[in-house]
């Protein structure tokens, strides 16, 4: 599949819903990687269960030059309103 590219603009989300990737037409065996374009504080930041149906919400701090990877198709994923003027 082609990748997707978010962006999240202050004072919003990079993407509409809490959301595993399997449960919106992904196949479960991708991977997502993370790269931060700016600084990441909490409100920036993807935010990721531990374990699939967990809940237990946590986020990933990464910066410029970082990347991240996780298994986006099975945990629940998503982001708070960004806080942060980049």
């Amino acid at each position: 599949r082609r990748p997707n590219i978010r962006f999240q603009m202050p004072g919003s989300v990079g993407v509409a819903e809490w959301h595993a990737d399997r449960d919106v037409g992904h196949h479960w065996t991708e991977t997502n990687i993370w790269i931060p374009l700016t600084e990441i504080a909490e409100s920036n930041a993807v935010w990721v269960e531990s374990r699939p149906g967990e809940g237990d919400f946590r986020p990933l701090i990464a910066q410029p030059g970082q990347a991240l990877v996780f298994d986006g198709a099975c945990l629940t994923h998503g982001n708070i309103p960004s806080k942060s003027s980049k």
